[in-house]
């Protein structure tokens, strides 16, 4: 995403790159305590934030990122929102394609659980003036940014439902998927990921 709302805030990631192992002890030991974490569910719902926040900056609408940010970031994700509309420009972020998510962090901050996540994305990012002029390379890039994610240490990701069980929230019939078939949210018990785990920080690690 552009400067604009690209911050550091609580979790913002450590300044040289954990070894694998130590990513994996600490994700081991946090799994003893919140046993509904999972790798495989984790990245994927992250990837989704990714997208939806993504999608929602292209339509300059920050209200509908609130729910998934901590305060501060959400702060910045509006404040460039903003910027956009008194300089009378839209960003334009189209065919947006994920190409890669791992996480490449794991820590324990003021009492939360922090896991950095380092998306490959590819897409358009341009922008369109008030004439409805294309201003800037339109041609589509690869690019990375890596996402902190944040819950309270003693929160619970929330467990799958076992394949085969009824949705718990609409009641229908399971088929195993990760999100159900019916009313399309996700087969777990109780709260919904986002919920439990907000996006913390962003960092533009190669520009579009």
């Amino acid at each position: 995403m552009s400067d604009d709302w690209v911050t550091e805030d609580r979790g913002a990631p450590p300044s040289e790159y954990q070894p694998g192992a130590e990513i994996e002890e600490y994700l081991d030991a946090m799994r003893l305590r919140d046993p509904g974490w999972e790798l495989g569910p984790f990245l994927r719902e992250a990837q989704g934030v990714f997208e939806d926040v993504t999608a929602n900056w292209s339509k300059l609408d920050a209200d509908a990122s609130r729910p998934w940010m901590l305060d501060e970031l959400w702060d910045a994700h509006r404040e460039g929102i903003d910027a956009m509309r008194n300089d009378d420009m839209r960003p334009v972020v189209e065919h947006l394609a994920v190409l890669d998510a791992r996480i490449t962090g794991a820590w324990l901050e003021d009492g939360w659980d922090c896991i950095l996540v380092r998306f490959t994305a590819r897409s358009t990012d341009y922008k369109v003036n008030r004439m409805g002029l294309k201003v800037g390379d339109h041609k589509e890039k690869t690019w990375l940014e890596e996402w902190t994610f944040g819950k309270e240490e003693s929160d619970l990701t929330p467990a799958s439902v076992p394949p085969g069980a009824p949705c718990p929230n609409c009641g229908g019939p399971g088929d195993g998927g990760v999100r159900c078939r019916y009313c399309g949210q996700l087969r777990t018990d109780g709260r919904g990921f986002r919920d439990v785990w907000k996006a913390a920080s962003i960092e533009e690690l190669q520009d579009r």
